[in-house]
């Protein structure tokens, strides 16, 4: 019964993590925040992937990824909102300080993004604002590069296992890839790349379950649409959102709580 001892040691860990950190009023600002500065981020980021030369094939397969995911959660008339947004800014037709501001709406997604794992790791000193800024800058720029060289590797025809697993394994590849990056580097302190890569396979998963779930209560919802009207979205989407950041920060309480836990041990 060693095993169950060890287990319940691990679970009241993380619920002192879960509790100290807030995590639940963290979801709910981030997801609040995620409503004016979601767009921006997405809008900058695929801007920066569509001016990479040389990587027109992964961006074909890149970009229905992501508006399909967010149309699962935003509905499909929002997402071609957004993709317009993209190629105006693709086109030039979006003034330089509308640009800018895009730029900057981006940024402070990222910051409150960082405040709110500091915080569950317990770390109550930011980056400096200058090594901020080029943490951010790095992510916006080459996070798209980096999703273009690892579709690249997955859609290689030469590569047997691309044609064999289910088209959703892309997915998850790259769900898991993202949250390990950002659950071991993002955090003001050192993170064992071991807890890392269990907490992000976690999160990825349960991501991944949520998304499912989630498409299936949305279709079951169809009173919605009588009540609301056209802003029968809004709801489920505030919903959806939350529940997106909470998982993203419990995958940071794990990881803190399973390092703190082995280094007791």
């Amino acid at each position: 019964m060693i095993w169950l001892k060890d287990t319940a040691g691990f679970v009241r860990k993380l619920i002192r993590f879960l509790r100290d950190s807030e995590l639940q009023l963290l979801a709910s600002s981030m997801a609040f925040i995620s409503v004016l500065s979601l767009v921006p981020l997405l809008t900058v980021s695929l801007y920066v992937f569509q001016q990479l030369g040389g990587f027109e094939e992964s961006m074909s397969q890149l970009r229905p990824l992501i508006f399909n995911y967010f149309a699962e959660g935003i509905g499909n008339e929002a997402v071609s909102k957004l993709e317009q947004l993209v190629d105006r800014l693709r086109g030039g037709s979006i003034s330089f300080w509308g640009s800018i501001a895009l730029f900057i709406a981006s940024l402070k997604l990222l910051n409150d993004m960082e405040m709110a794992v500091q915080k569950i790791w317990g770390n109550s000193k930011l980056r400096p604002i200058w090594q901020r800024a080029v943490y951010y800058t790095l992510i916006i720029t080459l996070g798209p590069i980096l999703a273009a060289v690892l579709l690249g590797l997955l859609s290689w025809k030469k590569l047997m296992f691309t044609q064999i697993l289910p088209d959703k394994t892309l997915v998850l590849a790259l769900a898991w890839l993202a949250l390990f990056l950002l659950i071991r580097y993002l955090p003001k302190c050192q993170v064992k790349s071991k807890a890392a890569l269990i907490a992000s396979a976690f999160t990825a998963l349960a991501l991944f379950v949520m998304q499912i779930f989630y498409l299936k209560i949305t279709k079951s919802l169809f009173m919605y649409d009588k009540i609301y009207g056209s802003l029968a979205t809004l709801p489920v989407f505030l919903i959806w959102i939350y529940v997106n950041w909470t998982l993203f920060l419990f995958g940071h309480a794990l990881c803190a709580s399973l390092q703190q836990y082995w280094a007791d041990d």
